[in-house]
């Protein structure tokens, strides 16, 4: 989850990604730049830093690019999963409160059976088998 409230999902967007992603692109690019400087041209950190060949730059700025652009398709694609995920929970509540609505209106004793567990009964169906 990056960075917002998980429950709203219009809280989610690009807006909310520039903090992480920036983040991540500046920690690469100095993780990547120590070990460049100490394993491959066995020098200091601040003469490494200072003078960057062409190569170098390039190099790291492509490899930031597609971190960011990856982090930025994944939290696209997160917010996209939860907003559906909070409509799929809207529409299941709803139909409860529509089951328990026909339940509580109803002459009929109904229960919902799953297996050989009963698992809901209404109150028809508990006074015709004794258990009110």
């Amino acid at each position: 989850m990056i960075g917002r409230d998980p429950k709203n999902p219009k809280s989610y967007g690009l807006r909310g990604l520039l903090g992480p992603v920036a983040g991540l692109g500046i920690g690469f690019w100095l993780l990547e730049s120590i070990i460049d400087c100490y394993l491959f041209q066995l020098g200091g950190l601040g003469p490494c830093l200072a003078g960057f060949s062409g190569y170098g730059i390039w190099m790291r700025l492509l490899v930031v690019a597609l971190l960011m652009g990856w982090v930025t398709y994944a939290g696209f694609t997160t917010a996209a999963l939860r907003r559906v995920e909070v409509g799929y929970q809207a529409q299941l509540a709803e139909l409860q409160d529509r089951q328990r609505l026909v339940e509580g209106y109803t002459r009929d004793g109904m229960a919902i059976v799953e297996g050989d567990r009963v698992l809901e009964v209404n109150e028809t169906f508990a006074v015709m088998f004794g258990y009110d």
